[in-house]
């Protein structure tokens, strides 16, 4: 994850800080046998640097929403950021806000790079705006999405919106700033996600390999639900890759 230079880091207590996980149904936790203690956003506590400190952490994602397109009522991130986001924010701290979401946004608009990417910045502004009329601090650390593989997807579509996932995450990585986000997280690079992003083979048993290495897909909830979910393990292997990312807060401007 990069940072600006010469910014003072930010000193995480439990007092100061609040982090608030907005995502699909990976970050709910589908797939995980409790979602309210085996997500990503639950285990985050476990990891260092916020291991010990009881850092606040809420968990706003929904399993089915996309950024602008998918969702229930009250619909999509950007749609519920009012209403579920902005009463999530702490006052008094310094409130850091995980998001990730591109899947199901490019099932939904057709692999639409562009509107997706336009999704993020949408996403990014109506936060802060939201913090702001609030009078509270936030900050936002964007995740590259990984590579996964949807049961019910043909081969066909399975390639083509992971090479749409691959350049939504290549704009990201270099454009996370100007897109309205402090930090980029790119679990889509990190092990154990980086060989089959790096691989270009996204075959059902290309995913089964991997699984039996490391059981990332076994669900543990007892579902057979698709390879883009995770059990208690994957979800575990989440939160080991973000958790580092808090030693890099800066300090928020006075």
């Amino acid at each position: 994850m990069r940072r600006l230079l010469g910014v003072p880091r930010y000193k995480i207590t439990g007092a100061n800080l609040k982090i608030i996980w907005d995502g699909n149904s990976i970050g709910y936790g589908t797939g995980s046998s409790n979602p309210a203690t085996k997500a990503p956003s639950a285990r985050l506590g476990l990891y260092a640097p916020l291991q010990g400190l009881s850092v606040p952490v809420s968990n706003i994602a929904v399993a089915g929403q996309s950024l602008i397109t998918l969702g229930t009522a009250p619909s999509t991130m950007v749609g519920r950021i009012s209403g579920n986001l902005a009463p999530a924010l702490a006052a008094g701290r310094l409130n850091v806000v995980v998001c990730h979401e591109m899947v199901n946004e490019l099932v939904m608009n057709s692999n639409n790079v562009t509107t997706t990417i336009n999704g993020w910045k949408t996403y990014a502004t109506n936060v802060r705006a939201a913090a702001a009329a609030a009078g509270k601090q936030v900050q936002l650390m964007l995740l590259t999405t990984e590579a996964g593989r949807a049961g019910t997807q043909t081969d066909a579509q399975i390639i083509a919106r992971n090479a749409a996932r691959k350049q939504c995450n290549e704009i990201i990585r270099r454009d996370f700033r100007t897109m309205g986000f402090d930090y980029v997280v790119d679990v889509a690079r990190m092990y154990p996600f980086s060989r089959i992003e790096d691989a270009d083979d996204y075959s059902a048993s290309a995913f089964a390999a991997w699984n039996a290495q490391l059981s990332l897909w076994t669900k543990s909830d007892a579902s057979a639900i698709d390879y883009l979910h995770y059990g208690d393990v994957g979800s575990d292997y989440k939160a080991q890759l973000v958790a580092p990312a808090f030693r890099r807060l800066r300090k928020p401007h006075a």
